[in-house]
């Protein structure tokens, strides 16, 4: 018996149906006994979990949904009063369900394969479930893999903090847990040791940066075709669909049929009962939403470097960053001669800042800079919303360059400017 979960939230009611293609592409190419386990929350609506069901009935496979929500709540309170702005999160809290994955799946197994919604197994997944793992706790592949370059990974937290190596940060969307292993850990059950992790080193990536940082050394690379990005696939000189598990990360499901990967997605979702015309349509009016707040959003961004570079042009540049960040700056921006750095880590370093804007940015000054501050998410809103009561306007005095301009920053714009060329 092969065991394969998914976590699900679905405040709209439409997300569902990328989880029942997923396990439908599982059904269709595995012959193999597949038992998937669904760990979701209220969310599910009745007519989904229907839809769930049928799906199972028709392959003679077998779906298991787990409500967390009343399996888990002392877990879920504790994830809601220790993660700031949990329900707010762009991945919403659903990825982090897989957290309890050793504690609410039975305890007879031993092993798991852990899928994201957008992913498209196209092959048997059998020779994913018969990796060896060597002992390890969890199977993964990094980031690197799939071309992702260094500069984009020293970003990530547990790069940056020194827990892992950037050629060893791994995705999170294809895994395979060895819950044995997990669960003998003498720290604790994984929800605890990864909730420890999100509390001390907050970032953006949360469930995956914690794996990261826990099993930095407990963890076996899994080769690209287990986990192909599809932004990836599409870039590749023959567009050619491989038996292979593709992830739909950062490439999107779209409407265009003259894309492979598109028709691939969309020869598996209409196998299940979750495709209606009432579906496609609102798959249409989500595509057009999400086209227009990437532009949106890439107007924005390239609004606020346009600026920053007509500045730097002609204004001498200080950066408030740490000394051990400083070579990173050098490759991204280049430090003239005329820059300036101010030590971020240093006592009283944010009054000292403010102290040296005010004597060079104040209203009719001719010996303005720009003012460049390279710090993590939290503490930027911090020390903007301090400038901000000073009289310093963002995006004219003083510019966020991890969040504007970082790979990170500005993947959607940079992936609505290549929609457009």
């Amino acid at each position: 018996m092969i065991h394969v979960c998914y976590t699900l939230r679905d405040t709209s009611g439409r997300y569902s149906k990328f989880v029942g293609t997923s396990a439908c592409s599982i059904f269709e190419n595995t012959e193999e006994f597949v038992t998937i386990h669904i760990l979701h929350d209220n969310s599910l609506n009745e007519s989904n979990r229907d839809m769930f069901h049928k799906l199972e009935l028709k392959y003679g496979q077998k779906i298991l949904l787990y409500n967390v929500e009343q399996i888990a709540i002392e877990q879920i309170e504790t994830l809601r009063k220790e993660i700031p702005n949990i329900d707010k999160h762009w991945a919403t809290i659903a990825p982090l369900y897989k957290l309890l994955i050793s504690k609410i799946l039975p305890q007879n197994i031993s092993r798991v394969i852990c899928l994201d919604a957008d992913t498209i197994v196209n092959c048997d997944i059998k020779k994913l479930w018969e990796i060896d793992m060597e002992g390890k706790s969890i199977a993964a592949m990094p980031e690197s893999t799939c071309g992702i370059e260094e500069s984009f990974l020293n970003n990530f937290a547990p790069v940056k903090l020194g827990h892992t190596k950037w050629n060893r940060y791994f995705q999170a969307g294809t895994l395979i847990l060895n819950l044995e292993s997990i669960r003998a850990h003498k720290d604790g059950d994984l929800f605890t040791r990864c909730l420890k992790y999100m509390k001390q080193f907050p970032s953006g990536h949360r469930d995956q940066d914690a794996l990261n940082g826990i099993f930095a050394n407990d963890f076996v690379a899994l080769p690209i075709n287990f986990n192909h990005y599809i932004s990836r696939a599409r870039k590749l000189p023959e567009l050619k669909i491989e038996r292979e598990i593709y992830h739909y990360v950062l490439g999107r499901v779209g409407l265009e049929m003259k894309d492979p990967f598109n028709r691939l997605w969309f020869s598996y979702f209409i196998k299940t009962s979750f495709c209606s015309p009432d579906s496609i349509w609102h798959f249409f009016l989500d595509m057009e939403s999400s086209v227009n707040k990437l532009k949106k959003n890439a107007d924005t961004k390239f609004k606020h470097a346009k600026k920053f570079f007509e500045l730097s042009m002609k204004l001498p540049r200080i950066f408030f960053t740490r000394q051990d960040q400083i070579n990173e700056i050098q490759k991204k921006f280049g430090i003239k001669r005329n820059d300036a750095i101010i030590d971020s880590a240093a006592k009283n370093s944010i009054e000292t800042l403010i102290k040296i804007m005010q004597q060079t940015n104040f209203e009719g000054s001719n010996q303005k800079r720009v003012y460049l501050i390279h710090v993590d998410a939290k503490s930027y809103a911090g020390i903007r919303d301090k400038l901000k009561d000073s009289g310093f306007k963002e995006n004219e005095d003083f510019f966020d360059i991890v969040g504007n301009f970082s790979v990170s920053g500005t993947f959607a714009a940079q992936d609505w400017l290549v929609k457009q060329i």
